[in-house]
């Protein structure tokens, strides 16, 4: 559950500025999940000057989010009282299509494929530090770390921090999300 306030919350809390409440509730949707998904990517490198843990970051900014949208609720439910058929439609058709592309979880342990192996290691040491570390260190003699992009593994890791998830299921997840 958790897990999926990480996806939604903070960008949620960045759509409901006066101009995002002129666009659809779909749209606005659409934009909450990438806004909130490429915040925690972006962040993720600022948390080891600020000295946090990346899970307690994430909760900091679970929590802040949540108490600023309860501010603006006024302004939430009339955002979501909008919701007309055509709306209806393209929402239950997302939620249909997510459903769909989270099927092959039942059948699959983890993600296929050597590219997500990768990922999958590189958010093992993500989530064994609990922040971006500086180096690849004690699986490989590399050390400094970021040659990698590490967007998919931090989020990965911070899926699996915040639900008691094991990493390959995290990567499996949000792979086929």
């Amino acid at each position: 559950m958790t897990a999926i306030l990480v996806v939604i919350l903070p960008g949620l809390l960045l759509s409901l500025s006066n101009e995002m409440e002129k666009k659809g509730v779909s749209e606005v949707i659409a934009y909450s999940i990438s806004a909130s998904l490429s915040f925690f990517m972006v962040s993720s490198w600022m948390i080891k000057y600020l000295g946090f843990s990346l899970q307690g970051f994430t909760f900091i900014v679970l929590i802040v989010s949540l108490i600023m949208i309860l501010m603006r609720s006024k302004n939430l439910l009339r955002f979501f009282t909008r919701i007309d058929r055509e709306e209806a439609i393209i929402l239950f058709s997302f939620i249909i299509v997510i459903l769909l592309r989270l099927l092959p979880a039942i059948f699959q342990i983890a993600p296929a494929g050597a590219d997500m192996s990768m990922h999958s290691y590189i958010a093992r040491l993500i989530f064994e530090n609990d922040r971006i570390p500086s180096s690849y260190e004690p699986l490989f003699p590399i050390s400094s770390f970021g040659v990698y992009p590490t967007g998919f593994p931090t989020l990965t890791a911070i899926f699996s921090l915040v639900s008691n998830m094991p990493i390959y299921r995290s990567a499996l997840y949000l792979a086929l999300f």
